[in-house]
C-alpha cells in the first residue's frame, strides 16, 4: 500500500528533507530526521515550480518531496516544469520523491493522453536515477479496500534495501486479482476520466457562485476553498446534520483563515451539496 511505501522510502533516506505545505501529512509524520517546510501563499495562482526553486535553492536539504496535484489544495505542476525540478534536484544532488496519486484525475492537453502526465516511464527513470515515484492505485480507480500503491526508481541499490524491509506477501489475493483485470477495463477507465473532468468543470463553476467561498482551481478529484464571512466548523457541522460530509482544513494551513476541502462526486450529489452550501449560509449568518 501507498503508506507503507511511504514508510519504506524515509525509513532509508537522510538529511533534511524538504516538504510544501498544506500537503499529505503522512511524508513529514513518518520521517524521522529534520525537514524544511515550504508554505506557499495561498491563492488562485498556486505555486510552481520556479517557487519551488527559489525556496530550496539556497536550503541544504537531502531529498524534496511533491505531491502532484497536491493535497489538500489540487495545486498542480505541469509535467514539463516537474522535469525542471527533477534536473534541479539532480544538479543539487538532492532525491527528488514524486507523490503522483492524484495525476489521473488532471486535464488533457489536445492529443495527451493519462500516459502523457505520468513519469513513471522507464526512460525518464533511468535518466534520472535521483527520482522515486509513489503512486496509491486506490485513488484514481476508486478500490481504497484493496489498498495497492506502487514506487518507481531506477535506483537499483535503494529499491533493493526497501524490498528487504517489506513483507514478502505485501499484497492480497483482492489486489491480485484487480491487477490481472483491470487492462481489460482500460477503455472504460479513460472514458470515465473524462466525464469525470467535465463534471469536475461544472462543480468548479457552480461553487464559484456562492458568495462566502473563495475556490482554488485544482487539478485533483477534490477542490479546497477559503470560508470568508461565517465559521468554517459550524458549515461543516451544519453540513453533517444534513448528512454530508466535508473536511474543514483549516487546521492544515495555518494562516488565521478558514478552509474547507470538497470532494468531487457524481452530477446529482454535487447539486445537492450546491442546495444546501446555499441554504446553510442564511442559518449561520444568524448563528
Amino acid at each position: 500500500m501507498r503508506v507503507e511505501l511511504i514508510k519504506a522510502l524515509l525509513d532509508i533516506q537522510t538529511g533534511t528533507m524538504g516538504i510544501i505545505e498544506p500537503s499529505f501529512n503522512e511524508y513529514k509524520n513518518r520521517y524521522s530526521g529534520n525537514v524544511e517546510i515550504y508554505h506557499p501563499y495561498i491563492n488562485e495562482k498556486g505555486y510552481n515550480a520556479d517557487d519551488v526553486i527559489n525556496y530550496f535553492d539556497d536550503k541544504n536539504i537531502g531529498s524534496l518531496v511533491l505531491i502532484n496535484p497536491d493535497n489538500p489544495t489540487g495545486n498542480y505542476i505541469p509535467i514539463h516544469d516537474v522535469l525542471k525540478l527533477i534536473q534541479w534536484a539532480e544538479k543539487k544532488q538532492i532525491k527528488f520523491i514524486l507523490d503522483e496519486s492524484f495525476v489521473d484525475f488532471v486535464d488533457l492537453q489536445e492529443n495527451e493522453s493519462i500516459e502523457d502526465v505520468t513519469l513513471i516511464k522507464d526512460d525518464i527513470l533511468e535518466k534520472h536515477t535521483n527520482l522515486y515515484i509513489i503512486k496509491s492505485i486506490s485513488k484514481s480507480y476508486g478500490v481504497p479496500g484493496v489498498r495497492l500503491g506502487v514506487l518507481a526508481s531506477a535506483d537499483k541499490k535503494e529499491m533493493g534495501l526497501i524490498r528487504s524491509t517489506l513483507p514478502i506477501w505485501n499484497i492480497n489475493s483482492f489486489g491480485e486479482f484487480f491487477m490481472q483485470i483491470f487492462n481489460k477495463y482500460k477503455k472504460n477507465y479513460i472514458e470515465s476520466m473524462e466525464k469525470f473532468r467535465n463534471t469536475r468543470q461544472r462543480f468548479l463553476r457552480d461553487l464559484q457562485e456562492i458568495a462566502y467561498l473563495k475556490v482554488l482551481p485544482t487539478q485533483a478529484n477534490y477542490v479546497m476553498c477559503e470560508v470568508v464571512g461565517i465559521d468554517s466548523e459550524q458549515l461543516c457541522i451544519r453540513l453533517f446534520e444534513e448528512g454530508i460530509l466535508i473536511k474543514d482544513v483549516s487546521g492544515k494551513i495555518s494562516n488565521g483563515r478558514s478552509y474547507i476541502r470538497i470532494a468531487v462526486r457524481t452530477e446529482k450529489e454535487n447539486n445537492i451539496l450546491i442546495g444546501y452550501l446555499k441554504k446553510v449560509y442564511n442559518d449561520l449568518q444568524n448563528f
